[in-house]
């Protein structure tokens, strides 16, 4: 059993350092605000499939590895390594209690972080973005009031797809694992780490992802459940075959 899951582990591990080198998107592609890396799926799957410790190994493993095998073009930042660490136990602990995450409970959970990320968020983010003059940076007119707006439309976005989602702790673990990931990695750490590496302005960064955290919740969902519905369908076919 155990060769089993470091095989499947060491499969997927593959899997997403070929994600993270060759599938990216950026939107928009010049002046990129968010990029929807698929790198993370796979270690969704190795948690869901092997279990959060060997998630969380193999996110070190998949980023110490990409780095190098990406020529070490940039400089190693130990805080990226824990975003990987992060991501894969995040995932992983989320989807070791979800029998734990009733339906009622766990949609209740999603729901309201998500709104307490939209109500907190959005005001001191116009506080910040108005404080340190950031407007003045970017082309758009008004463009804390355009990004605010989005960052709300997106979030009650999150809260409709949630809501007609079926309901069963698959759905709520896939949900809400992302949710925590994209607020813990994307939104808070990772503009932490580029502003410590590049000096660039950590407020205009997270502000910039507040966007992103709702969107890429949906996208990475959506594809997970997608490929969790096709596997189910596979593994039911096969085994009606054999009978």
């Amino acid at each position: 059993m155990k060769l089993r899951k470091l095989i499947l582990a060491a499969i997927l591990s593959a899997m997403s350092i070929v994600l993270n080198e060759f599938v990216s998107i950026r939107i928009p592609p010049s002046n990129t605000i968010f990029t929807i890396s698929l790198g993370v799926i796979p270690i969704f799957f190795i948690a869901y499939y092997c279990g959060f410790i060997y998630s969380t190994i193999s996110a070190v493993i998949i980023d110490v590895l990409g780095w190098l095998l990406g020529g070490t073009s940039s400089p190693f930042n130990i805080g990226f390594t824990l975003n990987a660490l992060l991501s894969g136990l995040i995932l992983g602990l989320v989807l070791h209690f979800k029998n734990q995450l009733s339906t009622k409970k766990g949609r209740i959970i999603i729901l309201v972080i998500e709104s307490l990320l939209t109500i907190i968020t959005i005001p001191v983010f116009i506080y910040f973005f108005n404080k340190f003059g950031l407007e003045s940076k970017y082309d758009l007119n008004n463009v804390a009031l355009i990004i605010s707006s989005l960052g709300i439309a997106f979030n009650l976005m999150f809260i409709m797809y949630s809501l007609v989602l079926p309901k069963n702790e698959d759905v709520n673990a896939v949900n809400l694992g992302f949710q925590i990931y994209q607020i813990v990695v994307s939104l808070l750490l990772t503009p932490l780490w580029v502003h410590i590496l590049y000096g660039t302005n950590y407020i205009s960064l997270w502000s910039m992802r507040l966007i992103s955290v709702p969107f890429l919740t949906i996208v990475y969902s959506m594809i997970v459940l997608l490929i969790l519905k096709s596997l189910t369908k596979i593994y039911k076919a096969g085994h009606y075959d054999e009978k």
